[in-house]
């Protein structure tokens, strides 16, 4: 920020984002000039198109890791009703042995 004329010690907080923001507009012109306004504007759009793309595919890695402990939970929950029918069979035949 010094090199381009803004001392960061000095300044207020909005006063150094407008100072940023300006610095890179300005090296952004400087950028569009040297290698003109469709190369530019084919960047621009394959890098949102990069960026979305890696967005999707976390999201998708998300969505299958959701699915994943989704499943490994119901499983525990059948395998938690099985033990339980077992015991409330077991139980009934215990007590019907006794009555007998």
């Amino acid at each position: 920020m010094k090199a381009a004329g803004a001392d960061p010690g000095t300044l207020s907080h909005d006063q150094l984002a407008d100072a940023a923001a300006e610095g890179v507009k300005k090296r952004y012109e400087e950028k569009e000039k040297q290698f003109g306004a469709d190369l530019m504007r084919w960047l621009e759009r394959r890098i949102i198109l990069d960026v979305v793309d890696s967005q999707w595919k976390d999201h998708l890695l998300s969505l299958d890791h959701l699915k994943k402990a989704s499943a490994a939970r119901l499983r525990a929950e059948r395998s938690h009703c099985r033990v339980q029918e077992r015991s409330v069979h077991a139980l009934r035949r215990h007590d019907g042995a006794h009555r007998q």
